[in-house]
């Protein structure tokens, strides 16, 4: 893949007291070798290990920092303000990307200028220690229900 030709991606984790999960998921993020990546994570303020985590993956993070925040939305908020990647993306402390997931989405963007947005109706479920359990569908969740707002927060359905 030329490096030139594809976006650079900006992945956002909030974090907040995810230790016992999050080296995977940095791992699962960094191990895929996306020449364009930009990792941001944004820790609220974590007393279990997660800032130790956090550190110790430091030179390869565009931005990291550990501090109160309003929950989940505003550290994806915070994150996303300092991103400056063509394609905008998080990944929750406690999930994992699959290995050909950052050249998947890169390789789309870059050919499909139209593309705005990706997601996946069948997500990956993952155990403990790191290993996919196996697909499924996600109940409720369909183009049309999207496209009506059925999902936008405060609509009740």
């Amino acid at each position: 893949m030329n490096s030139e030709r594809i976006p650079r991606i900006s992945v956002i984790t909030p974090c907040y007291r995810h230790a016992e999960f999050l080296d995977k998921t940095i791992d699962s993020v960094l191990s895929q070798g996306y020449p364009r990546l930009e990792y941001i994570i944004i820790d609220g303020g974590s007393d279990d290990g997660s800032v130790e985590i956090i550190r110790k993956y430091a030179p390869h993070l565009a931005y990291w920092c550990s501090e109160p925040d309003r929950g989940q939305y505003d550290a994806i908020n915070k994150g996303m303000a300092r991103a400056t990647g063509d394609v905008l993306c998080w990944l929750n402390s406690d999930d994992m990307y699959f290995p050909w997931t950052l050249r998947t989405v890169g390789s789309i963007f870059g050919q499909l200028p139209t593309v705005e947005w990706l997601t996946t109706l069948q997500p990956g479920f993952w155990d403990r220690e790191g290993y996919c359990l196996g697909f499924e569908n996600v109940a409720g969740i369909s183009r049309q229900s999207f496209i009506e707002g059925c999902h936008a927060e405060g609509t009740g359905r």
